[in-house]
């Protein structure tokens, strides 16, 4: 009988244990849910963040850009009116040299 009631006892002691995992089971699987949520959340912002950040990047690529261009023909500018002002005087140099010995 003292077997019995010892064998009773560890069965509901199993069934009793049986459940409480299975309620760990259950909350660990709603709390696995949960944080899966919140990385495809955190995935999404990061996703969207990541694209902004490419697109402020190609803005700010082209601004470069525009402004290489505009730097390069300014140079451009400057080196022609250089070179026009000094063949200009190079030309006086000479007819002013050849003004002189004549």
């Amino acid at each position: 009988q003292d077997i019995a009631l010892t064998e009773l006892k560890l069965v509901k002691e199993i069934e009793q244990t049986r459940k409480e995992i299975k309620e760990v089971e259950l909350k660990l699987t709603k709390e696995i849910e949960q944080v899966r949520g919140e990385i495809k959340e955190t995935e999404l912002k990061l996703t969207k963040e990541i694209e902004q950040v490419r697109t402020e990047m190609r803005v700010e690529i082209e601004k470069v850009r525009v402004e290489i261009h505009k730097v390069k023909s300014d140079i451009l500018k400057w080196l022609f009116g250089f070179f026009i002002t000094q063949t200009i005087t190079i030309i006086g140099v000479i007819v002013w040299l050849f003004q002189v010995w004549r």
